[in-house]
């Protein structure tokens, strides 16, 4: 099966960024694009740093959101998994 492939520009910081990516792809990428500006225009507002500086700034903000959720997927699947155990534990008990 051939995937389609749109090309896309993105603008961030009044930067343009030409990417290729995949039609099924395309509305997260515009997606990241409205959150990375929304960052940077946060960071502009607050500090007065170069371009440069924001964007580095804007990237270590959603990098830290992304690993809170990574983490937290983590903490369900734990969760899940103690569950499971302390049910089967339950059981176990109930048969003794």
């Amino acid at each position: 099966m051939e995937e389609n492939i749109t090309k896309i520009t993105l603008k961030i910081a009044n930067k343009e960024f030409r990417l290729k990516v995949k039609d099924e792809d395309e509305p997260a990428y515009r997606s990241a694009q409205k959150l990375a500006q929304q960052v940077f225009e946060k960071y502009k507002e607050k500090f007065n740093l170069a371009d440069s500086d924001l964007m580095a700034m804007t990237v270590i903000d959603i990098a830290k959101k992304y690993i809170d959720l990574y983490n937290q997927k983590e903490n369900v699947e734990i969760f899940t998994e103690l569950s499971d155990i302390v049910e089967s534990l339950g059981d176990y008990l109930k048969e003794q």
